[in-house]
């Protein structure tokens, strides 16, 4: 920056390699704030004059913003608008910040080694492994009903007698509501249900009224033979293992999504934990995360 009179300031603008004459404002003092500021607004005047250096053609007039004050140390930006700032012969007067009080803790922290809170783990004593005496199972079968006891078969018979009761009774003129289309289940029916729906998962159709097909290429005599496909799909739509009853609405705050298989994941989750003992080390799936927390 070079001085050129009291009143005027030149700064070199390096892009286009010109200089800018500024008018340096009038700094009055403020006697109620303390501070000096400008006549009025500040407003700042400038002409671009070009050097002898500087690349041909007509000089550019320069528009400078009024209210800005900045150093000096910056450059003039050539182009449309341009920013020519000089400090007043004074400065300006800045209120101090007070810092942020730092208590006595969070100036001289305690630090400790990473090892210096090591968790305290119980020590693993449990008995891993098969909680049963294998040898009395004897087959696949016994396995079976290891998991699927008389208990778990008998709060499906009822429950799903009693929503086929409830269905019924709400809509007298379904088609389920004919004499003979619904009779209340036993036991030894729902373990043919199953039977046969396990098998199904063996044995893969498109459909499922193809596994009572006629047709030589898709019979398979062994369905027709333990049930009628009426009473298995009668079965299957009216299969519960809740009382519907007790359940909550969608959209009151009691609504559970898993309402009407709860009783089903407490009797497995009973048994598991009944039958067998898992080691010291296991891996948590996350789908389980929700559940264990």
């Amino acid at each position: 920056m070079t001085q050129s009179s009291d009143d005027e300031v030149e700064v070199p603008d390096t892009t286009r390699r010109t200089w800018l004459r500024v008018a340096r404002p009038q700094v009055a003092q403020d006697p109620l704030q303390g501070q000096q500021s400008g006549a009025g607004a500040v407003g700042l005047r400038g002409e671009a004059y070009t050097s002898s250096a500087a690349h041909p053609g007509p000089s550019t007039s320069t528009a400078v913003e009024h209210g800005e004050v900045a150093s000096t140390r910056r450059a003039v930006e050539a182009g449309t608008v341009a920013r020519a700032v000089v400090p007043p012969s004074q400065p300006l007067h800045r209120q101090a910040h007070r810092a942020p009080r730092v208590t006595e803790v969070q100036a001289n922290p305690d630090w400790q080694p990473p090892s210096s809170a090591a968790p305290v783990v119980p020590p693993f004593t449990a008995q891993s492994g098969v909680r049963v005496e294998t040898a009395q199972i004897g087959s696949a079968l016994g396995v079976f009903e290891l998991f699927f006891t008389a208990e778990l078969f008998d709060l499906v018979v009822a429950e799903t007698n009693r929503y086929a009761t409830q269905f019924i009774t709400a809509n007298p003129g379904s088609f389920y509501a004919q004499s003979f289309r619904w009779k209340p289940v036993q036991v030894s029916k729902i373990k043919t249900f199953l039977g046969l729906l396990l098998n199904m998962g063996l044995t893969k159709k498109h459909e499922l009224r193809s596994y009572w097909s006629t047709n030589p290429i898709h019979h398979m005599p062994m369905y027709s033979a333990a049930m009628s496909r009426t009473r298995f799909e009668t079965i299957l739509h009216f299969l519960h293992f809740s009382d519907n009853s007790t359940s909550r609405p969608r959209g009151h705050p009691a609504f559970d999504r898993l309402h009407k298989i709860w009783p089903f994941i407490d009797h497995f989750n009973t048994k598991f934990a009944d039958l067998y003992t898992p080691e010291q080390n296991i891996c948590i799936d996350q789908s389980l995360w929700g559940q264990i927390v």
